[in-house]
């Protein structure tokens, strides 16, 4: 559990904190594990409703707001009302994007937590994902990505690609849903870290909504692919003992007795083998 959770339990009565244990899973606090490296974890958000209890697991939203939430659809009307959706391009469509409207100025992050359990230091990341936009207005609602390893601060050092996304705006004060889903695909990669076992990172999102007349996008991400990468550790072996003697005898009188040994190693894997010779 995280400190900042313990401080937070400290203060509660013993049948709070209870109700509030149990409904961790539903506010997303987790850490997704990252097993091996080179093998991309995926997230479509297909399962996401426009609810806290359908956020996908290891993900947390800092925004409240789920009213109306639900699903909201691209073809039919638009609603003003700011809330957290599961963007869809119509009425029963199973490809859902994690999306919001946003009051004025107002900034949501969506965090993915991970941990290293590769058995590897991590030295690197690959990530992609898909902007998706469902209406517009007059203001410039943003996307903005950033990272974070074992507490630090959140930034991009050792980052290439584009991280911000701005949605398109019109010039008319008309809120409209757009005749397409308009979709911009990103794709970064973040190198020079060092990332060690049991070690954790954070994803971020931030969602900016803006000042001005008129309203702010429906504005998602979908399509969320991150791959770690680094170094695999080279498998090594070591008997014990390492050598065994005494296997002569004189003819007639063999065969000599019984020997046996153990062997370790480090840095085994699954297909990790041994070969012996006589």
């Amino acid at each position: 559990m995280h400190a900042s959770a313990t401080r937070f339990f400290t203060g509660l009565g013993r049948n709070t904190a209870l109700l509030m244990l149990l409904l961790l899973p539903l506010l997303g606090w987790g850490q997704q594990p990252i097993t091996a490296l080179n093998t991309a974890y995926n997230q479509s958000f297909d399962t996401f409703a426009g609810t806290l209890a359908t956020q996908p697991a290891n993900w947390t939203y800092s925004g409240t707001d789920y009213t109306p939430g639900g699903y909201y659809s691209r073809n039919v009307a638009y609603s003003n009302a700011n809330s957290t959706y599961g963007l869809r391009e119509s009425l029963g469509s199973t490809d859902v994007s994690f999306g919001a409207k946003l009051g004025t100025a107002e900034v949501n992050n969506y965090d993915f937590s991970v941990v290293n359990n590769t058995g590897a230091t991590i030295t690197g990341f690959t990530i992609s994902w898909d902007v998706e936009q469902y209406s517009q207005d007059t203001r410039p609602t943003t996307i903005d990505f950033s990272y974070s390893l074992n507490g630090g601060a959140f930034g991009i050092t050792g980052l290439t690609g584009t991280t911000l996304t701005t949605a398109s705006v019109q010039a008319a004060t008309t809120t409209t849903n757009l005749a397409v889903t308009a979709v911009t695909s990103r794709s970064i990669s973040i190198s020079g870290i060092s990332l060690a076992g049991g070690q954790n990172a954070v994803f971020r999102y931030a969602f900016k909504g803006n000042n001005g007349s008129g309203s702010n996008a429906h504005l998602g991400i979908d399509k969320f692919s991150l791959t770690a990468t680094g170094t695999v550790p080279t498998p090594s072996f070591f008997p014990a003992p390492t050598t065994l003697s005494g296997f002569t005898y004189v003819a007639g009188n063999g065969p000599s007795g019984n020997q046996s040994f153990s062997l370790g190693g480090t840095n085994l894997t699954a297909g990790s083998a041994v070969s012996l010779a006589a």
